[in-house]
């Protein structure tokens, strides 16, 4: 049986990826040839990422921390949440490192190939473009602590951005200024919801899908 908090990881990527048609829209745009390949190499890059996290996250759980790393996880990415929400209250913006520019360095030569390879590989860089979207996913993953699940999470948060993007590729950017800013304000009250839902998944209550007891789980 898959795990509750592995299906949220589709949904975060389903709708969270409204967010992303004003970023990487401009870019679905520009491979209509092999649309599938493109968003079947963001997918892989996101599984990868996924594999990382829970490398990192079942180190955590030998420790007997992963209690406390779902609530911390979760709490981080509730303030993220509020500070986006209010961040034209606060003086100075929080500075991401940019590394967009040399990942579209790299993407550059492969806009003149025409084939699925190509595309496939410029979907793998596009996955590694600085997104807070994205990052929300890795923190669902890390919190997962396993290696074969958290690859699975992100698999599948990647497997809910595609229609979307798909439906970018197909109709265009026809949506107005207006909707796009809508779709990215939405974007912060996602990630609140998950957080909580981080937070309510480490205290462990016994709340089924919500909240289960995990601790006392052995390996068969």
């Amino acid at each position: 049986m898959i795990d509750s908090f592995l299906i949220s990881g589709f949904i975060v990527g389903l709708f969270g990826s409204l967010h992303c048609i004003g970023m990487c829209g401009p870019i679905a745009l520009a491979v209509p040839r092999f649309p599938l390949s493109y968003n079947l190499g963001r997918v892989l890059t996101y599984s990868i990422l996924g594999l990382g996290m829970g490398l990192a996250g079942s180190v955590v759980r030998l420790t007997g921390l992963q209690q406390g790393l779902s609530i911390a996880t979760g709490v981080v990415v509730i303030l993220a949440a509020i500070y986006t929400l209010n961040k034209h209250r606060f003086g100075r913006r929080i500075r991401m490192p940019n590394i967009t520019r040399f990942l579209s360095e790299k993407m550059r030569p492969l806009w003149h190939g025409k084939t699925r390879f190509h595309m496939l590989a410029i979907g793998m860089l596009n996955g590694i473009l600085p997104c807070g979207f994205v990052y929300v996913g890795l923190a669902g993953a890390l919190t997962v602590a396993d290696p074969l699940k958290s690859t699975l999470y992100m698999t599948l948060f990647g497997l809910g951005t595609i229609p979307a993007m798909l439906a970018m590729t197909v109709a265009g950017m026809k949506l107005s200024a207006s909707f796009r800013g809508k779709l990215h304000k939405a974007m912060p009250w996602l990630a609140l919801l998950l957080g909580i839902l981080m937070v309510l998944r480490g205290m462990e209550l016994g709340i089924p899908m919500i909240s289960p007891v995990m601790s006392g789980e052995s390996c068969h």
